[in-house]
């Protein structure tokens, strides 16, 4: 069993909070062979820099409602069932390093403003095509970060929240991973 969240807006950025940077860069993400090339794509559309010297593990990273309620004794222990689902990245795995950057699936540029990330990610089908390695997928997305998959019939994908709850659903995951 895998559970998919969204990444979040609110982010720790290392150099702030005295937490321990490590250097890593974009081919060293997960998935890198299914999504590098979007990655590249939505990268030259709406980051001007990326600064892969400060990084943190993507769990770390991400200080929204749904990581909060996860104990760091989870992480440890159970974050290799947990995916993550970025605006700029795509999917993630807990442990993969990231650098801090700014960008939600809705966002739009000034250069190209019909090309949000979500359209560029459901386009592309490559998110369905990396969910679909899994058996079962438990949802835990956001509206708009469930949009970028688009349509994944051969994903078994189960919905177990009102998605509008962050911190309901970061409860319940943690709760999950606790019974592991």
């Amino acid at each position: 069993m895998k559970y998919l969240i969204p990444c979040t807006g609110k982010k720790r950025c290392p150099t702030l909070y005295g937490e321990e940077n490590r250097q890593s860069s974009l081919v060293n993400l997960s998935f890198n062979n299914e999504l590098g090339a979007t990655r590249n794509l939505i990268i030259r559309h709406y980051i001007n820099q990326l600064d892969w010297s400060k990084c943190l593990p993507a769990y770390r990273l991400y200080a929204g409602k749904i990581f909060q309620p996860i104990s760091k004794d989870n992480w440890s222990a159970h974050g290799g069932n947990v995916l993550i689902l970025s605006a700029l990245f795509g999917i993630v795995k807990y442990d993969d390093l990231l650098p801090i950057y700014d960008l939600k699936m809705d966002s739009s540029n000034n250069l190209n403003i019909q090309r949000r990330p979500l359209a560029i990610w459901s386009e592309s089908g490559e998110l369905c095509n990396v969910l679909a390695q899994y058996n079962e997928v438990t949802d835990l997305l956001s509206n708009s970060y469930r949009d970028a998959i688009g349509d994944c019939d051969s994903l078994n994908t189960v919905n177990v929240f009102d998605r509008d709850r962050g911190s309901a659903r970061g409860g319940w995951l943690n709760d999950q991973l606790n019974n592991m």
